[in-house]
């Protein structure tokens, strides 16, 4: 069973490990597969309908570490290497690639649902190969945000080094994307670096320097699947550099306005997304020594 957080205005429902998704790459601590403001659902799914399998593919707030540069790879085939939050994953003979179906041996898990619109969830690695953590997802819910909060010990004896993203597959009123829909970065950026543009050419102009910061403008519904990339490499010098790095999906048919807030300077920015779903994802990269711990922080606002 699913576990449930709610305020007066937000509700939220959050798998617990293995209830569901049981793939080896996606997260398994605390997923986040439906929030809900005023009764409005927004989240979605990595597939659209009749291509969703909920064992292996993405949905609501699914994040995943390592997407690239995952640990420990370097081990003799067959051998273990670390998923951060979802296992112990078997080495192939082929360089790691995020869509292989790795096989996998389980971690411990544990949760705590602390009141009604908070829950602790919590699991620990063991030790292979000189690895060793323990991860805390804290998940709070209050009247018109949600808070997600990252907690990572490194319990070995070997560094920690890898990236962690969220796919934030928003659907906002669980209908197409159109040119009711914009989409805000809290920088200025030039869109002539922008990368992959011909992935949504003919459904979104780009104002790179607008008072919202740069904008993508929706001005139809995309017929496949879409992937920008290099945005924050694109970013521009703003009028307030200390400003915290944040996104903004609106949607003027619903009036109703998402935003993503996040604790650390991202190391990139993409936006992925097809008819029914868009993700943008701030790319954290970090290294954990032995012994220390890291905190990091995503803060998703909801206006009416």
């Amino acid at each position: 069973m699913s576990l449930h957080l709610k305020s007066d205005a937000v509700k939220v429902t959050i798998e617990k490990p293995g209830e569901h998704y049981t793939g080896s790459r996606f997260d398994w601590n605390g997923t986040v597969t439906q929030l809900s403001y005023k009764n409005i659902q927004l989240l979605g799914e990595e597939k659209p309908l009749f291509k969703r399998n909920k064992k292996i593919y993405g949905r609501g707030l699914h994040n995943e570490f390592g997407i690239k540069d995952c640990i420990g790879y370097d081990c003799e085939v067959g051998g273990f290497f670390p998923k951060i939050g979802t296992g112990w994953l078997k080495k192939d003979e082929n360089p790691y690639f995020f869509y292989t179906p790795y096989e996998m041996e389980k971690i411990r898990f544990e949760h705590e649902k602390l009141d009604r619109n908070k829950a602790v969830f919590k699991c620990f690695s063991g030790e292979r190969n000189g690895y060793a953590y323990e991860y805390e997802k804290t998940i709070e819910v209050g009247n018109s945000f949600v808070t997600i909060d990252y907690l990572l010990e490194n319990t070995g004896d070997k560094v920690l080094s890898t990236t962690e993203y969220c796919h934030n597959f928003f659907c906002p009123s669980n209908r197409d994307l159109d040119n009711k829909n914009s989409l805000s970065l809290s920088w200025f950026f030039d869109e002539d670096k922008i990368q992959n543009k011909e992935s949504i050419c003919g459904f979104c102009a780009f104002d790179g320097q607008n008072e919202s910061g740069g904008t993508l403008y929706f001005t139809g519904t995309p017929k496949s699947e879409f992937y920008l990339s290099g945005l924050y490499d694109a970013k521009l010098k703003n009028k307030d550099e200390n400003a915290p790095f944040s996104w903004t999906l609106r949607d003027s048919k619903k009036e109703i306005q998402i935003s993503e807030v996040v604790s650390f300077i991202p190391y990139a920015c993409d936006i992925w997304g097809h008819k029914k779903c868009i993700s943008p994802e701030f790319i954290f990269k970090f290294s954990v020594e032995k012994g220390d711990t890291l905190r990091w922080q995503r803060r998703f606002d909801l206006n009416s």
